[in-house]
């Protein structure tokens, strides 16, 4: 009886240390696996990282840039400002200007009539008196004669009266003409010198006008120069702008693929986990059975007779009488069933299909593009379609990513092979999820206005090695 006890507890103890030893076997390969998978997980995390500080790098320089277009905007718009204020008062200025230069020109016409006047009343004058000398000195013949000559020479008393009561008349009509001659004279010179004040006067304001006039264009001239000036400054950040845009968009696009890349490895580590604790938890079963089944032949008479002296009811390995020592039995431990490897399609070539067979209509096409006065470069071609259109996949491939972007609202990725990869962008809703292999017309998502977009529609966007080409030459 203390030899079959003893037989008894070698058995439990073999098949204690089988259990022991498959368990370790799978718990080593697991371990194995799972720390090349935690260096893989490790290597993407410092890639994303890195793409992360590029991307903070380059949202910091791309604000500092647009604080500068920010301020140059602002300083465009007061020139703008100053510039029409300029241009108005400079309107003003030249209708005052023309308003002076008609008074002026009134004020000169006035003039010449008066002194064209004033040369005919001289000559009038002039006439009048050459006139009346000739007249006295033919009549009388006496132009200095005293009136006793003239007496004396007269026939008789009433013809010496008569003479001279005639030479006064004349003289006095001359000597009214003559005084209304010299006041018109003085009144046209007076005027001539009222007129001339007053053209000097204007003459000085004109000056005056013309003075503001070219200060204000030179204002004007300044003005248009720092707005060209401007244009070009804007012009060239608005540039830098764009490059920090396309540089974000690329490094988006780094991230998704290191973020799809995680979740793959994440999932080859959960499904090599799960599948090795299921073939631990099978041998450990199966290794249990046995034990059971050992122990319970372990219970039964034993014939010694019958008996021979190596007992092989223990996957025929000798069991010695001394209890104190117990071979080491060379277990064959059971090889895991290792994950079925699913053939990844891959795109050889050739011609894809159209990803959303219902609609046709391109609204924006792959490169520089321009609007609401932004221009970037479209690295995709966009394809308009009511939300909810079914997209399909262009050609066989592997989802690697199938989730949210900043600008791209949600996305799906899919790998083809080949360093073929597609993006499809501003989804109302995912018909794939990833790491599932697709073939060519499966419908992978839906057409929606997520993200940044103005209306619904599909962004498709095929890289080649990781650089952005038209996807049109494909069709």
């Amino acid at each position: 009886m203390k030899s079959d006890k003893n037989k008894k507890e070698q058995k439990q103890l073999i098949m204690v240390s089988l259990i022991c030893l498959i368990i370790l076997s799978f718990l080593i390969s697991t371990f194995s696996s799972v720390s090349v998978k935690a260096d893989e997980l490790v290597e993407v995390q410092n890639q994303i990282d890195d793409l992360l500080a590029q991307k903070e790098n380059v949202a910091y320089e791309r604000s500092l840039v647009e604080a500068d277009l920010y301020g140059l905007q602002n300083l465009k718009t007061t020139s703008e400002d100053s510039l029409a204020w300029l241009n108005e008062r400079n309107t003003e200025q030249q209708e005052a200007y023309t308003a002076l230069k008609e008074k002026q020109d009134l004020i000169l016409t006035v003039q010449a009539s008066y002194l064209e006047n004033l040369d005919v009343s001289k000559q009038n004058y002039d006439t009048k008196v050459e006139q009346y000398g000739d007249r006295i000195e033919t009549m009388f013949g006496m132009h200095n004669k005293s009136i006793f000559e003239l007496f004396l020479e007269s026939d008789s008393l009433e013809g010496f009266f008569t003479s001279v009561k005639f030479m006064r008349i004349i003289t006095d009509e001359d000597e009214a003409a003559l005084e209304d001659l010299e006041e018109a004279h003085d009144n046209l010179i007076q005027l001539t010198q009222d007129t001339q004040v007053i053209i000097d006067e204007n003459n000085q304001e004109l000056d005056e006008i013309d003075e503001i006039l070219a200060g204000i264009e030179a204002d004007i001239n300044y003005q248009i120069e720092e707005i060209t000036l401007l244009d070009t400054s804007i012009s060239d950040l608005e540039g830098q702008i764009d490059l920090f845009v396309a540089s974000e968009s690329e490094i988006q696009w780094a991230l998704a693929e290191a973020d799809a890349n995680m979740a793959r490895i994440e999932e080859e580590r959960e499904a090599e986990r799960l599948a090795a604790e299921q073939a631990a938890a099978e041998a450990a079963a199966a290794a249990e059975a046995e034990a059971a089944r050992l122990a319970a032949q372990a219970t039964q008479p034993v014939d010694p007779m019958t008996q021979p002296e190596f007992d092989d009811s223990v996957g025929g390995y000798p069991v010695v009488e001394d209890p104190g020592y117990v071979e080491d039995p060379q277990v064959e431990e059971p090889i895991p069933s290792e994950p079925q490897i699913v053939q990844e399609p891959v795109y050889y070539g050739s011609g894809l299909a159209w990803p959303v067979p219902s609609s046709y209509m391109i609204t924006s096409y792959f490169g520089y593009r321009t609007f609401g006065g932004y221009s970037d470069f479209h690295t995709g071609t966009d394809i308009g379609a009511p939300t909810g259109t079914p997209v399909v996949a262009p050609a066989p491939g592997t989802i690697t990513y199938a989730g949210w972007m900043d600008v791209g609202g949600n996305t799906v990725m899919i790998d083809h092979g080949n360093g073929m990869t597609s993006m499809y962008c501003h989804l109302s809703g995912f018909g794939c999820s990833v790491g599932q292999v697709v073939s060519t017309g499966e419908t992978i998502c839906y057409i929606g206005s997520t993200g940044f977009s103005t209306g619904p529609h599909l962004h498709y966007e095929i890289r080649i090695n990781g650089v952005s080409v038209d996807p049109l030459t494909y069709y």
